[in-house]
């Protein structure tokens, strides 16, 4: 019998039930599984509380796998009840959920640790609180132990994998047989990211009295970046940066880095005391690892004697200190004595050196997990965290320029920028240093676009746009300016149409090695694929900054050479009239009889400009679709950010289709684009079935609009075979019910064209 025929069987809820779902486990693949799940859990599961233990069982093998658990999540989001919710429990506590991660494709390993560190654990506990139930709020308590000891068993399940169960808060990595299996897997091999995390969560309990036990468990790990290590303890507490420095190696390049930045002007202005404090802390527990000859090297460096005269010369005597302290370290290595033999100072940094220069005492390791457990340790940190500190009075310097004195004249205007390099230095302005630094924002916040719009093409904006967007991109709204979000989007297209080849290379280098968030890359998406249009000859008048500004267009000369400008004309005109004598002797006469009609038709504008869209459109296009190749190539899904992945998943996609719909039909390259497109598109359907997202489905769609705007037979002979399996796959959400009304009319209409399209090979 075919799976069909089993299924509509099932729909009828007949007494062999038993038997019946018997026959449902020889089916595995992705499609027949999803139908099976679909049916189950829309037909079967209404009673699953009813049925005996062995049908529950078979049901739980049946929806114990990818697919099965996804359809369950999505139903438990779309309609909670305990009939799924305990189905969804059962499931992960059942025997066979222990074999999930074997024979798993690596395609498929990213989608399957979204899913089971996240979705499920959320629904679970969801359920949990929402019907109240001990037995599932059970289940959810032992679900991330149990995927921890899965993951770490498994030789399928990566250190992305087990990091993901880590993040799960009822997982206790400090327990004795969980953190010896994490060590050995570490000692294997290196991952820097479980290393920061380990840290992070000792930093919050580490402290004087369990030093000992921490410095014991780090002692395990067979670390083989040092450098990268110390660099998370930067800003950390002194007892963590010694267990961490404690085990490091004499390295002079090491310090060397960290003198470069502690020498830093800017860095002593702009960092609060706490963080100075803890980067003058570590640099002093490296350079005491240091031999005197790399001391004696180290003394020697300008970057050294900067460090120490650039801490003299700031007005905060906490500032001062922490620059002698430094010195009479280096000083005292050399000479034996301080420089700084003061005698204030001397007790000062007694104290100071004292608690860097404690040794962490030895413990065996069984002792180490006892000293973290201990009861004792956590009620004095609790008390700790819970210590109210009363901030310090603030002191309020007199100042002529903030007085009340009314004859005190006060200059709260600025002129309105003419050049690009007064643009950057309005952009750089600091409301900490700059009194007029808020009038230079909201002049810009008014003129910015206009005026790079008048810049277009010109070698000033090619100098300057990437410092341009860099500054865009980054400023914050620290003066809560309205629309700052759509000004900076009008600002950023403006540059990107001024200097597309270069503004576009630097937007998506941002967007993919920057460390920016989610909103600053949709943005950046945004603005590729407007700036493409208004490049095109598409014109969007929803963009901003297009107006144009009095006093933004060519300025006039200065006063004294404009008249020297006058003059020079005046002399010119005897000259210029002679010269119009003569030319009146060779009139012409004669009669026109006839007027070509080319002289008087109106020329049609062109919508699109077809040397942009045959030469950079197509580079910045094929560009974004090799990157998100290379990034589906390792996550089988698209980009992989948790929560947020449909979003900007569904954003990318648009913004291909956006592109390519400049294209069409007039680039040279449009059949590669269309074909590029499709390929991407057929993945990225072929997970929806199993893991739906409806905003990723509705830019899926978007994009196959786009696409079935060429010729048919040119698609046909192009992707004709994945247009046939796009309509499978639609056809299989439409008959699942999950899709609301608005996309199942727009996923009729794709099926139809589609249809229409591929008939001959139907």
């Amino acid at each position: 019998m075919e799976l069909k025929v089993y299924l509509e069987e099932l729909k009828k809820g007949p007494a062999n039930i038993l038997e019946l779902l018997g026959y449902l486990g020889a089916y595995q693949k992705d499609a027949e599984r999803l139908q099976i799940a679909s049916t189950l859990i829309n037909h079967t599961l209404s009673v699953y509380k009813l049925a005996d233990e062995e049908v529950r069982r078979v049901i739980c093998d049946l929806l114990c796998c990818r697919v099965g658990l996804g359809q369950l999540v999505l139903q438990c989001k779309r309609k909670l009840d305990g009939n799924v919710a305990q189905a969804l429990a059962d499931t992960v506590s059942a025997p066979r959920f222990k074999q999930i991660l074997t024979n798993v494709q690596h395609s498929e390993l990213s989608e399957l640790r979204s899913l089971l560190t996240v979705r499920v654990y959320e629904e679970l506990n969801r359920a949990a609180t929402e019907l109240r139930s001990d037995e599932l709020r059970e289940a959810a308590d032992r679900y991330p132990k149990c995927l921890l000891d899965l993951a770490l068993s498994s030789s399928v399940a990566d250190w992305r994998f087990v990091n993901g169960c880590l993040r799960m808060h009822a997982v206790d990595p400090f327990e004795k047989t969980v953190y010896t299996r994490l060590v050995a897997k570490f000692n294997d091999k290196n991952d820097m990211a479980f290393l920061k995390r380990l840290l992070g969560l000792i930093e919050s309990a580490i402290q004087d009295s369990n030093v000992a036990g921490y410095n014991k468990l780090i002692g395990e790990l067979e670390i083989h970046d040092w450098p990268t290590a110390v660099s998370f303890v930067v800003n950390s507490p002194l007892e963590l940066q010694k267990v961490v420095v404690g085990r490091l190696q004499a390295d002079e390049s090491l310090v060397q880095r960290y003198i470069s930045l502690f020498s830093l002007k800017s860095y002593i202005q702009q960092t609060s005391f706490s963080e100075h404090e803890r980067l003058t802390r570590l640099l002093l527990l490296l350079l005491r690892k240091l031999n005197d000859t790399q001391i004696k090297d180290i003394s020697t460096q300008g970057e050294f004697l900067d460090a120490i005269s650039n801490h003299l010369e700031s007005n905060s005597p906490k500032v001062r200190f922490f620059g002698m302290v430094v010195g009479d370290l280096i000083y005292e290595r050399l000479n034996k004595k301080p420089m700084f033999d003061i005698e204030e100072h001397n007790r000062e940094r007694e104290i100071f050196m004292n608690k860097i220069t404690k040794p962490i005492p030895d413990c065996t390791l069984e002792e180490a997990f006892s000293i973290i457990r201990s009861k004792e340790q956590t009620i004095e940190r609790q008390f700790t965290e819970t210590k109210i500190i009363k901030p310090a009075p603030v002191v309020i310097d007199s100042d002529p320029e903030d007085s009340d004195d009314e004859t005190v004249p006060r200059k709260r205007t600025v002129p309105t920028p003419v050049y690009l390099k007064e643009v950057i230095s309005y952009l750089q302005a600091d409301s900490q240093k700059d009194q007029l630094a808020y009038e230079k924002h909201e002049i810009l916040y008014k003129v910015l676009a206009p005026l790079v719009r008048t810049k277009a093409n010109s070698q000033e904006l090619h100098f300057y746009s990437e410092a341009l967007l860099d500054l865009v991109l980054s400023l914050p709204n620290s003066y809560k300016l309205a629309d700052f979000e759509s000004w900076r989007l009008s600002c950023c297209i403006a540059i990107c149409v001024g200097d597309f080849e270069q503004a576009a290379a630097f937007l998506i280098k941002s967007f993919f090695s920057g460390d920016i968030s989610l909103n600053r890359r949709i943005l950046i998406l945004s603005c590729l694929s407007l700036s493409a249009r208004e490049k095109a000859g598409l014109n969007d008048e929803f963009v901003a900054g297009k107006e144009t500004v009095p006093g933004l267009g060519p300025q006039r000369l200065p006063e004294n050479i404009h008249r020297q400008f006058i003059q020079y004309e005046e002399q010119q005109k005897p000259e210029l009239k002679s010269i119009t004598e003569q030319m009146d002797t060779l009139k012409l006469t004669g009669t026109v009889t006839r007027i070509s009609s080319r002289l008087t038709k109106k020329k049609p504008t062109k919508t699109k400009d077809t040397r942009f869209i045959n030469n950079e459109l197509p580079k910045m296009y094929f560009l974004l679709v090799s990157t998100w190749q290379y990034v589906n190539s390792k996550t089988g899904s698209g980009f992989v950010i948790g929560h947020y992945s449909p979003i900007l998943n569904s954003h990318f996609l648009r913004t291909l289709a956006l592109i390519l719909d400049c294209a069409i039909p007039s680039s040279i390259q449009v059949l590669d684009m269309v074909r590029e497109l499709v390929l991407i598109l057929a993945e990225h359907m072929k997970q929806l079935v199993v893991q739906y997202e409806e905003i990723v489905l509705e830019a899926v769609l978007a994009g196959l609009r786009t696409a079935v705007q060429c010729d048919n037979s040119l698609l046909r002979q192009l992707v004709g075979p994945e247009l046939i399996a796009m309509r499978d796959y639609l056809e299989i959400l439409l008959a699942n019910g999950v899709l609301n009304e608005t996309t199942i009319q727009n996923c009729g209409h794709i099926v139809s064209e589609i249809n229409r399209i591929a008939s001959p090979f139907a």
